[in-house]
């Protein structure tokens, strides 16, 4: 497992997610970042799945560097209250 990345507050960050394994949608989706000039990359969910491509998707994503989240990571990030999916009250809001 790779060590944890921290990112700068002076990088241009960008995000996507639900591609579920199509590898077209994928590239798509890195491409229009790119363009953007994003420099970070964070992919927020459902990289593979029900799609015909996971392991190209996920050789890719690998390739270029992208910082996968799963849903419980990013539920943590956003302070979420996993069997609820709702902020536990009291709790503070993550702002991106």
């Amino acid at each position: 497992m790779a060590s944890p990345r921290l990112l700068s507050c002076r990088t241009a960050p960008g995000s996507f997610a639900d591609d579920h394994a199509n590898l077209p949608a994928t590239r798509a989706a890195l491409h229009v970042l790119e363009v953007a000039r994003c420099e970070e990359v964070i992919h927020v969910g459902d990289a593979v799945g029900s799609g015909p491509h996971p392991s190209e998707v996920v050789s890719l994503l690998t390739q270029r560097g992208v910082c996968c989240l799963s849903w419980r990571e990013l539920a943590s990030l956003l302070l979420l209250d996993e069997t609820s999916n709702r902020r536990p009250a009291g709790r503070g809001r993550l702002m991106l």
